[in-house]
């Protein structure tokens, strides 16, 4: 694990545990993704979720976005647009979110952003690399 490069996975959708109803698309990629890189998913925290573990070999990081941990109900159960819908108040905690995302502490990690199918290197610079959404798996021949 020493040789690979790092790799940073965020998303906003994500398993809040073991055998959770919500989608696991993103916990699958990065399981996958294991093989070629020591994998990180930052993803927002939700009350009874642990805010570090290794979940199915993949390191997982839950960020928390609000002072009150029982008020972070943007993510989940669902999607963020389908919560938003259900309570315009949680749009407020949308921009926490994305600057949790973002972080200071990114800038020695290759980053990707998984979108709804997932994604492929489009553009690197640097460390970082910029994506454009197509399917990651079938990139890597996964």
């Amino acid at each position: 694990m020493g040789d690979k490069k790092k790799l940073l996975v965020t998303a906003s959708t994500f398993p809040r545990w073991e055998n959770d109803t919500e989608p696991r698309f993103v916990l699958d990629l990065s399981k996958a993704l294991t093989e070629y890189f020591d994998v990180t998913c930052l993803v927002p925290a939700c009350p009874e979720a642990k805010d570090s573990e290794v979940l199915e070999g993949v390191k997982v990081l839950r960020y928390h976005y609000f002072p009150i941990h029982k008020f972070e109900t943007l993510c989940y159960p669902g999607a963020i647009v389908p919560r938003i819908k259900q309570n315009k108040a949680r749009a407020t905690l949308l921009a926490k979110v994305i600057n949790e995302t973002i972080g200071e502490n990114m800038n020695q990690m290759i980053i990707i952003r998984i979108n709804i199918v997932g994604a492929v290197p489009s553009l690197k610079c640097g460390n970082h690399v910029k994506l454009r959404p197509i399917s990651c798996c079938a990139a890597l021949g996964l």
